[in-house]
């Protein structure tokens, strides 16, 4: 696998419809998605030396942030309702050669910018709020 161009990291939001039809958040010049997952912790007086150990079943979240310029109005407005209505809407985000993950996602921030002498932009984190569909690349 080559290099991934950033530019190809995609964010789009659903509509809620079915079937879901997705709008790509046009514009977003940086992107981060960030995959965590705790671990359990199961040490007890048993455990070897009693050093810490990390069991499964501990919670998996994926947050997503980006920033960019303003102007699909149809994805804005899906961003902008969702933050406001503080629900879950389904959001579906693609790096191109590793992976596409659908799923719920909570607007946790929403930012929106003004520079002088240059186009409006907006600032988005996204954290994850319920299960996730994530299909690795090629399969």
């Amino acid at each position: 696998m080559g290099l991934q161009n950033g530019r190809d990291l995609v964010l789009q939001v659903g509509d809620g419809g079915t079937p879901e039809t997705f709008a790509t958040l046009a514009g977003l010049e940086e992107r981060r998605f960030r995959f965590t997952a705790e671990g359990r912790d199961v040490t007890d007086t048993s455990s070897p030396g009693r050093w810490r150990q990390l069991g499964g079943g501990g919670v998996r979240s994926l947050t997503v942030t980006g920033q960019g310029s303003l102007y699909n109005l149809v994805a804005d407005r899906r961003l902008r309702d969702a933050f406001l209505a503080q629900r879950p809407v389904n959001w579906q985000v693609t790096a191109p050669g590793l992976f596409v993950c659908t799923g719920p996602f909570l607007v946790a921030e929403l930012a929106y910018l003004g520079r002088e002498e240059a186009e409006a932009a907006w600032q988005v984190t996204l954290t994850s709020a319920g299960a996730l569909s994530l299909t690795a690349a090629g399969g």
